[in-house]
């Protein structure tokens, strides 16, 4: 039984309703919808559990963005508990179909060491699939490693390449550095 809040207008009921009805038929993207409703309690009760299932269903399905939500959930532990290995696997799904924020993820696990052996390579690795789509953070990771020579040889000309693509995106350390070369 869904309930629906009631401050909600006729038409936006339906829609709830037709999510509700489409996850429940398999459809992966209607449960990743449906479960990010329930997860934040948008449109009626907030079901931390049950909207986690529902990621379950569609990341099984091969949904990414229910992969990397639920990478995300194992990680901080945000509705369920802590657990390293199930944001590893979920986030390397979700990295391996080219996700950006799944790879920086996997690139943040691997430089820190949580919840895997600490290898920068690995990081790096993750870093630039990220970096070459365009994301800022990731940019910011591949030109320090490259800056500072962290793991392969150092190649300031390469680093402050990627320092200066993550600064023109508004990335506030790039610019710090940039700033101070």
């Amino acid at each position: 039984m869904i309930l629906l809040n009631e401050g909600l207008s006729k038409l936006e009921q339906n829609k709830t309703m037709e999510i509700y009805r489409k996850a429940s038929k398999g459809d992966a993207d209607a449960q990743y919808n449906f479960g990010s409703d329930l997860i934040y309690g948008d449109g009626g009760e907030q079901d931390t559990v049950f909207g986690l299932n529902l990621y379950v269903m569609a990341a099984n399905q091969g949904h990414i963005d229910a992969q990397c939500s639920l990478g995300n959930a194992f990680f901080s532990g945000n509705g369920v508990e802590r657990n390293y290995e199930a944001a590893l696997k979920w986030y390397t799904k979700a990295a391996s179909q080219g996700d950006v924020d799944a790879q920086f993820s996997l690139g943040s696990m691997y430089y820190t060491g949580r919840g895997v052996e600490m290898n920068h390579v690995t990081a790096l690795k993750w870093f630039a699939m990220a970096a070459d789509q365009g994301d800022a953070s990731a940019q910011f990771s591949v030109g320090l490693t490259y800056y500072c020579g962290d793991c392969v040889e150092k190649n300031r000309e390469v680093g402050l390449n990627w320092l200066t693509k993550a600064a023109d995106q508004g990335h506030t350390h790039a610019k710090g550095i940039l700033g101070s070369i």
